[in-house]
């Protein structure tokens, strides 16, 4: 388990930043879903100092955000006998 600091958690969000474009209004696909969501906002959690993103619907814009720690958002997951992104960036 990383133990973040608030320096630690700006520096992976800004190298997610130039690594894999996840920045504010970034359009991501959901693996399993197939949705595809807009980045609304990267934070950083008070207590825990973890980096979080927080996405909404592009087909339900009305409808509410979700949120995910960056590190699960950008992780892999496994699709049978296959690793995929959890979200794909669809807009690059």
């Amino acid at each position: 388990m990383t133990v973040w600091t608030k320096e630690k958690a700006l520096a992976y969000l800004k190298a997610q930043e130039i690594e894999r474009g996840l920045t504010r209004h970034s359009v991501w696909r959901h693996w399993k879903s197939g949705g595809v969501y807009r980045v609304v906002l990267l934070s950083v959690d008070e207590a825990t100092m973890t980096p979080l993103v927080h996405y909404q619907s592009t087909e339900f814009p009305d409808a509410s955000a979700w949120t995910r720690p960056a590190t699960v958002f950008l992780e892999n997951v496994k699709n049978g006998l296959d690793w995929v992104a959890r979200f794909r960036r669809e807009d690059a």
